[in-house]
């Protein structure tokens, strides 16, 4: 499928390198580029050439420009680029020619919705484009681009070709009821649909870890004041991001940065010490770390490990308790005590000497990827893909349901043709209009 018109767009961020791109798609985008790119070497497919941009008469930008005619382009149709200097106005002029000899402004996503729409990548592939283009660590750089070579789509279209297998067989019973056939299909699906739900059931999973993979994972050191939570901010980081004191009640805001975990995106947030305040300003901080908890994927729970818990220790523990937990005795370079024997996942730190912080940062990271999905290399970092699994799973458990209640195939086949359409929606094979315009909506102009 081939939209009539041609588009155009800035595909560079504005104003940060000393080359910019622009580029043209369409039936048109040829004969654009050549309306507006005057060069002394004759137009050759995929050949970079030097020449200059020009409006009428009057030059604009000395440019490089390429061309691509036929269906091997990223969109599936002809397309250009050309490539002017960088800056704002120069971008600016050359697209305005560019608008000016017949092709209009992009949409957002347009490029990449194109692509899909003349079958160059799948909805899943598509998406993938923008988690790559906004990874913020190595990990969610390779699951994006995992994706976006077609790993995720091979897995699903593997689960519908089962699927659409069971199908047939369950037909063929339906068609030929004096067969009797019903026994021996349940007894070949019933082995088939259990692990096709259970590889939705893992995948569906992923999801969590995935999260935290594409948008960073919360960790929020949360304690009673002075037991050294500035400190282990600073050595976590290696930068001093907190002010460290002997003065109780020195951190009376949110301090927060974004961190790597053997590629793990970790965002860290060191907050006030949690204490009933007379201070107005110490007390607000204390409501901000309070909120802090509620928004946290993980809690690192710091106490000062050389002294028993006392009891401004247990009134913090009682509000984290129900949180992902992991115990930090610090000052652990003074001894150390006992203390909440029941948080299973403990760390000795000390900031002053640095012990314990490898092991700290490997306690973070095994909280939020787990065994499963450090073996995995697909993992879902989509919600809507998370949303359409689960609805997969419900359907494949409607039909192990329908087969133990010795309901009649076409009930069975039922739930089974939901399956294979809740996860087509993953690559787009059957989903509808409306989602496909609502996901290109989100992508930048120019991609």
């Amino acid at each position: 499928m081939q939209n009539s018109d041609t588009i155009c767009a800035v595909s560079s961020p504005p104003g940060v390198g000393a080359v910019g791109i622009i580029r043209i798609s369409g039936k048109a985008a040829i004969d654009i580029l050549n309306t507006v790119f005057h060069s002394n070497q004759p137009f050759s497919q995929a050949v970079m050439r030097h020449g200059f941009i020009m409006d009428g008469g009057t030059k604009l930008d000395e440019v490089m420009a390429v061309g691509f005619e036929g269906e091997k382009t990223y969109t599936g149709e002809p397309m250009a680029e050309i490539f002017p200097h960088g800056g704002r106005m120069p971008m600016m002029q050359v697209l305005s020619a560019v608008e000016k000899a017949g092709a209009r402004p992009a949409e957002p996503g347009e490029f990449t919705k194109r692509a899909f729409m003349n079958g160059k990548m799948d909805l899943s592939e598509a998406e993938a484009v923008m988690d790559y283009i906004g990874a913020v660590s190595s990990l969610s750089a390779k699951s994006a681009f995992d994706q976006l070579e077609g790993a995720l789509s091979q897995k699903i279209r593997g689960m519908q070709n089962r699927l659409t297998d069971m199908l047939a067989m369950i037909e063929a019973g339906i068609e030929y009821p004096e067969e009797d056939l019903e026994h021996d299909i349940k007894g070949k699906a019933m082995p088939v649909l259990a692990e096709l739900m259970a590889e939705g059931r893992a995948l569906a999973d992923s999801f969590e870890s995935g999260r935290f993979l594409k948008e960073g994972f919360n960790v929020c050191i949360i304690g009673k004041p002075n037991v050294g939570k500035s400190s282990l901010l600073n050595a976590l980081t290696g930068k001093e991001r907190a002010i460290v004191t002997e003065v109780e009640g020195t951190t009376r805001d949110i301090i927060e940065g974004l961190y790597d975990i053997q590629g793990l995106p970790v965002r860290y947030f060191d907050t006030a010490g949690i204490r009933e305040s007379h201070d107005a300003v110490e007390a607000i901080g204390v409501d901000r770390s309070l909120s802090a908890i509620e928004k946290a994927d993980l809690v690192l729970f710091t106490v000062d490990g050389s002294v028993p818990a006392d009891e401004r220790d247990n009134k913090v523990y009682e509000k984290i308790k129900d949180k992902k937990t992991v115990l930090v005795l610090n000052k652990s370079d003074r001894g150390t005590k006992e203390n909440f024997p029941d948080i299973k996942t403990r760390v000795l730190t000390s900031a002053v000497t640095g012990e314990g912080m490898e092991a700290l940062e490997q306690a973070i990271y095994d909280t939020a990827v787990t065994h499963q999905e450090k073996a995995e290399s697909i993992v879902i970092t989509n919600a809507r893909h998370a949303h359409c699994l689960n609805d997969y799973v419900n359907s494949l458990e409607a039909a192990v349901a329908e087969f133990e209640s010795g309901a009649d195939l076409e009930c069975v086949s039922i739930d089974i043709r939901d399956a294979w359409n809740h996860i087509g929606e993953i690559t787009g094979e059957t989903v509808g209009e409306a989602i496909i315009d609502r996901i290109f909506e989100n992508f930048c102009l120019g991609k």
